[in-house]
């Protein structure tokens, strides 16, 4: 089981509707990959967390990354995870109300803020993005 984490840059406005159904439609195409994780959106960055077998995780942030909707500022490699995380979401879309709870976006930003030090350890970046990870998991489903 191998996991990554991205954040991205909205290229284009998304509302309440759009991003409806871009879950809807990620969540069927994760589920048939093998794929669990969640999407979150603040208004401007997109993160997310995807994990699964590594050609599937893979291939799919090959196709994320040549989306034009969004341009893709960073990309953390977490490697083998062991088992899953989020067994239950195939995609699961945090909504604002959620990721409010914990000061989302403040996470998103200190994480974009980490992986461009060079004099920290990659150790370290993936640490911060599973701790992350693992709070988010803790969360229960609205």
């Amino acid at each position: 089981m191998h996991a990554l984490a991205y954040v991205s840059k909205s290229q284009m406005g998304f509302d309440q509707s759009s991003l409806d159904m871009l879950a809807e439609r990620s969540n069927r195409q994760n589920y048939s990959l093998g794929i669990t994780g969640y999407l979150c959106y603040t208004g401007e960055l997109f993160l997310q967390y995807l994990e699964g077998p590594e050609a599937e995780v893979a291939g799919l942030m090959e196709r994320i990354e040549d989306d034009p909707r969004h341009r893709v500022i960073e990309v953390v490699k977490l490697g083998n995870i062991g088992q899953r995380t989020f067994p239950d979401w195939s995609m699961r879309y945090l909504r604002k109300s959620e990721w409010e709870r914990f000061d989302f976006e403040k996470l998103m930003l200190d994480m974009l803020e980490v992986t461009r030090r060079p004099h920290y350890r990659q150790e370290l970046i993936q640490d911060f993005i599973i701790r992350i990870v693992r709070r988010i998991s803790e969360t229960k489903s609205p």
